[in-house]
């Protein structure tokens, strides 16, 4: 490809990201009507059953209109009991896939920032969300673990994490983005089985990066741990397990 024929590509997906953009706009906007909606009629199941039709839609906007495609590998795996889905972290589109895409109304760990944000902050809150204050540090972990288990407590079996905390640059390593220990106290005190999941989102949109290039995300999702399998475990030996079962499946996709 010349260079007119590379900025001529560039452009187009220029153009497309940014008609995304407004399609995405236009989709927050009917989710803020779903919330107007929830706090008039206080029908928690209705809102719940249209968030994940929102945010797939999410997912079929930016297919249709930006040619990202998706696969997913290892589906056998997801079972119907509750469990922990432990996610590698590249891109926003992973957090709208995974929520519409595992069974039950996940109930994610989110920063605290994040719960700021106009519209997308309370509607978090009402899917189901567990903030983490990093400058809190234990009494952070305290409370995760607390709303973890209400939540467990109330019904709720599936649970999403990404556990080096943000997203990732696609080249990073574990040394400047550690896992961090938190995912297996709200795996343990729910006696939870623990999913963990690779995923090279990154390659498609990246962290900081405006344009969203076409291509295929590769979900993969490996075998469950049972919790019945875990329990007794060195934890130090156990994040090293999940963390390498992670990375390594990362580097096959």
């Amino acid at each position: 490809m010349g260079i007119r024929g590379f900025e001529k590509m560039i452009i187009i997906y220029f153009l497309r990201s940014i008609l995304y953009d407004i399609c995405f706009f236009i989709n927050a906007i009917f989710l803020g009507f779903m919330l107007v909606d929830l706090n008039l009629f206080h029908d928690r199941d209705k809102f719940l059953r249209k968030s994940k039709i929102w945010a797939m839609k999410n997912i079929d906007m930016l297919r249709v209109i930006c040619g990202v495609n998706y696969q997913v590998l290892g589906i056998e795996n997801i079972t119907k009991d509750s469990f922990l889905a432990v996610s590698k972290h590249q891109s926003s589109w992973e957090c709208y896939f995974l929520y519409a895409f595992l069974p039950d109304y996940p109930v994610c760990v989110s920063k605290k920032e994040i719960m700021m944000l106009p519209i997308f902050g309370p509607a978090l809150d009402k899917v189901g969300n567990m903030t983490v204050d990093r400058k809190d540090g234990l009494v952070s972990m305290k409370n995760l673990l607390k709303k973890s288990k209400n939540y467990f407590e109330s019904g709720r079996k599936t649970f999403l994490i990404f556990p080096q905390g943000t997203r990732v640059p696609v080249d990073s390593n574990t040394n400047k983005y550690p896992y961090k220990p938190g995912l297996l106290g709200i795996a343990s005190v729910n006696k939870l089985d623990i999913l963990p999941i690779s995923l090279n989102s990154g390659n498609i949109w990246p962290k900081g990066k405006f344009i969203k290039k076409p291509g295929t995300i590769t979900i993969k999702i490996m075998p469950i741990i049972k919790y019945s399998d875990y329990k007794d475990s060195d934890k130090n030996a156990l994040m090293k397990a999940i963390e390498d079962t992670i990375e390594e499946n990362q580097k096959t996709i």
